[in-house]
C-alpha cells in the first residue's frame, strides 16, 4: 500500500536532487555551460535520472491502489446477490423466478420470514426483487418531475420496510469500515498522482517553452 507522506516526501526529494544538478549546467552568470541543443539533451537525461526514476513507480503504484480501492467501494455499491458466496448467489437466482411476480405487500412478509429464519439465499432474493422496484418506482418519479406519487406512492412506501430489514440483515459488519479505508486510499491515491503531475509540469514547464523557442526560431531562419 502507498504510504501518503512518505511518498510525496521522496518525490519532493527527487525533484530537489534535479533541481540542484541542473544547476550545474549553468554558469554562476546564468548562463548555460553547454550549447542548446547539448543542454536539452542533458536536462532530459536529468528528469530521467533524478525525477522519473522515482516518481514513476510511485505514479504506477498509486494508480494500483485507486484501482483497488474503487473496486471495493464498488462492490459495497453493488446488489449483494452479485457479491455472495457462489452457493448462496445460486440458490438465490433459482428463486426469482417465483418472486419477480409476486406482490409487494407479500414480499415484505416473506422477507421478515427470510431473516428470522437467517435464509440468505432468500433474502438475497427477496433483496434483488425489492431493490429493484425501488429503483423502478424512483426511476418513474424522475421521469414525471419528482417523487412516486398516487398508487406508485403506496407501492414505494410498501417497498421501504422489507427492503431496509433486509439491507441491514445482509450488510456485512465490517463493510462500513472497509468502504472508509477505500474512500481515504482513493482520495490520497488521486493527491499522490496530481502532486507528481504538478511536480513534473514544474520541472519541465519551462524546459518544453524553451524547446518549442529553439524550434519556432529554427524554422523562422529556415
Amino acid at each position: 500500500m502507498v504510504v501518503y507522506d512518505t511518498e510525496i516526501k521522496r518525490v519532493d526529494e527527487a525533484k530537489a536532487r534535479f533541481e540542484a544538478a541542473k544547476a550545474r549546467l549553468y554558469r554562476p552568470d546564468g548562463a548555460q555551460v553547454y550549447g542548446d541543443a547539448e543542454h536539452a539533451e542533458r536536462v532530459t537525461a536529468l528528469v530521467e535520472q533524478h525525477f522519473s526514476v522515482i516518481s514513476r513507480p510511485v505514479y504506477e503504484a498509486a494508480q494500483a491502489e485507486e484501482e483497488k480501492a474503487r473496486a471495493v467501494i464498488d462492490t459495497a455499491d453493488r446488489d449483494p446477490i452479485f457479491t455472495a458466496k457462489a452457493e448462496d448467489a445460486t440458490m438465490a437466482g433459482s428463486l426469482l423466478p417465483f418472486l419477480q411476480t409476486a406482490r409487494t405487500a407479500d414480499l415484505v412478509e416473506q422477507a421478515t420470514a427470510a431473516i428470522t429464519a437467517a435464509a440468505r439465499p432468500a433474502m438475497l432474493a427477496i433483496h434483488h426483487v425489492l431493490k429493484r422496484t425501488h429503483d423502478d418506482l424512483l426511476e418513474q418519479a424522475r421521469v414525471h418531475g419528482g417523487r412516486p406519487d398516487g398508487r406508485r406512492a403506496q407501492e414505494f412506501a410498501g417497498v421501504a420496510p422489507g427492503l431496509n430489514a433486509l439491507t441491514s440483515a445482509l450488510k456485512d459488519p465490517k463493510a462500513d469500515q472497509r468502504r472508509q479505508e477505500a474512500q481515504k486510499t482513493l482520495e490520497q491515491s488521486r493527491q499522490l498522482q496530481l502532486h507528481i503531475n504538478r511536480q513534473y509540469t514544474e520541472i519541465t514547464g519551462g524546459f518544453e517553452r524553451q524547446r518549442r523557442d529553439m524550434a519556432r526560431s529554427l524554422t523562422e531562419t529556415l
